[in-house]
């Protein structure tokens, strides 16, 4: 694996991929639910303003102050108004190789940490790994089509909500449909034998270079199989052959994910702070 230092000039190549992520998700919304929500992306301070609906986690700025300038008080005046003017609460994902003033002046705005995110990074050379171990026993991986669209919308709702929990299920179902609307990159599936549904899935999205892994999910009665990682390794395959010289993935730190993607080469490059502010 070529050797790397994470510096600025790597930061800002992952944040800026990160950003054409949200982008592009946010476009897909627009595509698929049009006059649902009245979708809108900004750019700011080197970075995006991204709005899909009050409740949306597309809902948020991604990757400012990485341009090496000290991000402006207008800057942070756009970002309030774009937000708040929408009635929904300003919410940011702050690198911490960003502008270093950015978290002080944030929090003397109103703005509290929320959560973390751990973003795991892994080089890549083009056409380096040139072919996946195989998958666990029993188990066939396929990229998606359209017509596995619903069934991908709905592991995914299943694998973060309740059935309880109605809204954030079908909040986290439209995401997955919108997944599919996206040209970023393929969907991969998992089919275990005897079993006519999709037992786990994962998204690849290509930005700049750079492979995003996310949107991944397995079906509680398949997990610790090992499929995930096969999906992780799958897709650093389809990655690499693309050109690729870098792949991501963001998770909660010391979770499943980051488990599966150290396991698959990655190392934490950062941790992301995420701030957020109530609309007035």
């Amino acid at each position: 694996m070529p050797a790397f230092h994470c510096d600025l000039a790597l930061a800002r190549r992952l944040e800026r991929a990160n950003a054409l992520d949200g982008e592009d998700a946010a476009r897909a919304e627009a595509t698929l639910f049009p006059g649902r929500v009245d979708v809108a992306i900004e750019r700011v301070a080197g970075g995006s303003l991204i709005f899909c609906g009050v409740d949306s986690f597309l809902s948020h700025a991604l990757g400012l102050g990485l341009d090496g300038r000290r991000v402006s008080d207008e800057a942070l005046d756009q970002l309030e108004r774009f937000y708040f003017s929408r009635g929904s609460r300003a919410e940011l994902d702050l690198c911490p190789l960003a502008d270093a003033s950015l978290a002080g002046r944030l929090v003397d705005r109103g703005f509290r940490p929320d959560h973390f995110e751990a973003v795991l990074v892994r080089p890549l050379r083009p056409g380096e790994p040139a072919r996946a171990p195989e998958p666990p026993a029993g188990v066939t991986l396929r990229e998606a089509g359209p017509e596995h669209t619903e069934a991908y919308a709905h592991g995914l709702a299943a694998a973060f909500a309740t059935a309880d929990e109605r809204e954030l299920y079908e909040l986290i179902a439209d995401v997955g449909r919108s997944s599919f609307h996206r040209r970023a990159g393929p969907r991969m599936m998992a089919w275990a034998s005897g079993d006519s549904a999709p037992v786990a899935a994962a998204a690849l999205n290509l930005h700049e270079g750079v492979a995003c892994l996310s949107g991944a999910w397995t079906r509680a009665d398949h997990r610790r199989r090992g499929i995930q990682r096969a999906l992780i390794e799958a897709r650093l395959v389809l990655a690499a052959r693309a050109g690729c010289t870098l792949a991501q993935v963001v998770s909660d730190p010391g979770s499943a994910t980051q488990r599966n993607a150290e396991r698959c080469g990655f190392i934490p490059a950062y941790t992301r702070l995420v701030l957020s502010k109530p609309a007035p």
